[in-house]
């Protein structure tokens, strides 16, 4: 399986975080392990990670940040949210893999943030992020993803009552 993603080269990309635990490697694919680059709104992704943690972590979430190409944040998963959380131990090498439809967004470039975080008490601590790990293109020839707002709005129904 490992051999089959396509990993990503993030070694020049701006990161953060503790590093107590970190990312040794990161694909956004679909299920035919071809990479991201263009698609549809909507459509299913895959999100593979390889995780290894320097000390025990029992409780982490994945942080997914989906931003705009002038920078706005369209929308943001935690995986804790989800009922998702998994520990690290130290050394030891984790494969974590998530599956989700990306937001109906408008056509246009789109960035893909990641980040491990730790629950310390009642706050998260963030371990590891990736700022802009992927670069994306959405594209859809349907005329309500040409408009200027970032997330579509699939079915909507107006009505009209004559009054007088």
């Amino acid at each position: 399986l490992l051999q089959k993603i396509p990993w990503l080269d993030f070694s020049e990309t701006e990161q953060a975080g503790t590093r107590i635990s970190k990312f040794e490697g990161v694909s956004v694919h679909k299920d035919d392990f071809q990479l991201v680059s263009f698609i549809r709104g909507g459509s299913e992704v895959i999100l593979s990670m390889l995780i290894t943690g320097k000390e025990i972590l029992p409780v982490c979430s994945i942080q997914i940040s989906i931003q705009s190409s002038l920078g706005a944040k369209v929308t943001q998963i935690f995986s804790h949210l989800y009922g998702n959380t998994f520990s690290l131990q130290p050394e030891k090498l984790l494969l974590i893999q998530g599956k989700f439809a990306l937001p109906d967004l408008a056509n246009g470039q789109y960035s893909l943030s990641i980040g491990i975080q730790s629950q310390e008490s009642e706050h998260w601590k963030m371990q590891h992020y990736i700022h802009d790990v992927l670069f994306f293109t959405i594209h859809s020839d349907d005329p309500r993803y040409h408009s200027m707002a970032s997330v579509i709005v699939k079915e909507v129904a107006f009505s009209e009552k004559e009054l007088s």
